[in-house]
């Protein structure tokens, strides 16, 4: 079929094309309002390709467009506004410096793909995406993104939402590039590849992030919890790397948004801020660049093989920080909180606020440094030293049941008493 010009209007009939139908103009289908069990269709097993006109051929409201074949624009836009659905082995293709919109709810099956260099984009309805899905690149304006999907390319999430039930996967080698505020309320998301977040608010319920590739913000942009889900409360869980590349304020993991690391934290660049609590198992890191700062801002526990590298400013803020096992860091400082759990503490600990009055045992390894700046209360605490302890500032040790145990090795120093 050579369609040159004209409106193609359609009411309770169908069209089926098995071969190749060339739209060479800017011209419409069209749902004629005849018809009121069902709405026409344009059903695609063959090849539709627009290989002329500079403007835009509509599949207007009503008209929906089946594939199973390929879409073509080789030319100007192809607007899909009247729905539909995509199945394996279809395809839409779009070439360089054209455009292929879906502008009503479409479902795309295991299999789809999208190819060619061209501006892919969802733009409204509700989009379910099922299976493994592939593209060179897809950008979501709007809608609402539904379905439990693996998705292989460049995905860009610059509108709309993913607070639909349902999980998302990031495929090995996959980019997905946040640049809006995304509600992800009673979603999974798992990131295999490369998540690049420029800008927008992360916001979480019922859900949960699972980070297995690299995750980098490159913003001063917040994870928020959404405040649903009275059960549980959401999580970052992160086995990969999140990183902090950009922004010389603060990403914050705030309140009720916990990050439990068995992976990398990395801060590259302004702060991060984790005020939700979490947790820390080996062979999870920490690392803080020179001049940058890493703040815990709630309780959080640390377990055995936990590390802190870098030169930055890493910091216990407000809450209980449970340390247990050995605790390796360059530097470590606590300004407020509570010290809990019996640790082995590696490096150098500033010790500038808060208290260490809970049950447990302290121990400074052999070559470690614990500086004194401020009032310690070692209430029911056993501190053992068998490095430095440097005592600046801070009242005597006020005691109850707890043991200052003070080693052949280790050397006390100050003026206090």
């Amino acid at each position: 079929v050579t369609w040159t010009a004209g409106t193609i209007s359609q009411g309770n009939g169908a069209i089926y094309n098995n071969g190749l139908w060339d739209a060479q103009g800017d011209n419409s289908l069209n749902w004629d309002g005849n018809g009121s069990a069902t709405t026409p269709a344009f059903n695609n097993a063959g090849t539709f390709r627009k290989s002329a006109g500079g403007g835009t051929t509509p599949f207007n409201a009503g008209f929906a467009f089946i594939n199973t074949g390929t879409l073509d624009v080789q030319s100007g836009t192809v607007s899909l506004a009247g729905g539909g659905m995509n199945s394996a082995p279809g395809v839409f293709n779009t070439g360089s410096g054209k455009m292929l919109t879906f502008g009503a709810s479409y479902a795309f099956n295991t299999g789809s793909q999208f190819t060619g260099l061209g501006d892919m984009r969802l733009v409204t309805g509700t989009f379910t995406l099922n299976g493994n899905i592939t593209f060179t690149k897809l950008t979501q304006m709007g809608g609402a993104l539904a379905g439990t999907q693996v998705l292989n390319g460049i995905f860009t999430m610059g509108g709309g939402s993913w607070n639909s039930d349902g999980a998302t996967a990031l495929a090995n080698g996959g980019t997905l590039n946040i640049t809006n505020n995304i509600n992800l309320s009673n979603r999974i998301l798992t990131n295999n590849g490369t998540v690049t977040w420029t800008a927008g608010t992360i916001s979480q319920g019922n859900g949960a992030i699972y980070n297995n590739g690299l995750w980098d913000a490159q913003g001063d942009n917040s994870l928020n919890w959404d405040g649903n889900g009275s059960a549980t409360t959401p999580a970052f869980n992160n086995a990969g790397t999140f990183r902090k590349s950009a922004g010389g304020g603060t990403t914050p993991f705030n309140a009720g948004f916990a990050f439990i690391n068995t992976g990398t934290l990395d801060v590259q660049s302004g702060t991060v801020s984790l005020a939700g609590g979490g947790m820390n198992s080996a062979p999870g890191v920490f690392n803080t660049g020179s001049g940058k700062m890493l703040t815990f801002g709630a309780s959080y526990a640390f377990n055995t093989g936990s590390q802190f590298t870098g030169l930055g400013d890493m910091r216990l803020v407000t809450g209980t920080f449970t340390l247990n096992g050995n605790i390796t860091f360059t530097k470590l400082t606590q300004m407020g909180g509570a010290l809990a759990g019996t640790q082995v503490l590696n490096g150098i600990f500033t010790m500038g606020g808060g208290s260490w009055n809970s049950d447990g045992a302290t121990a400074l390894a052999n070559g470690g440094t614990l500086n004194i700046t401020n009032n310690i209360n070692l209430s029911n605490r056993i501190l053992t030293n068998n490095g430095t302890v440097t005592w600046t500032a801070g009242d005597d040790f006020p005691r109850q049941r707890g043991d200052l145990q003070q080693r052949a090795v280790g050397r006390a120093r100050g003026q206090q008493s």
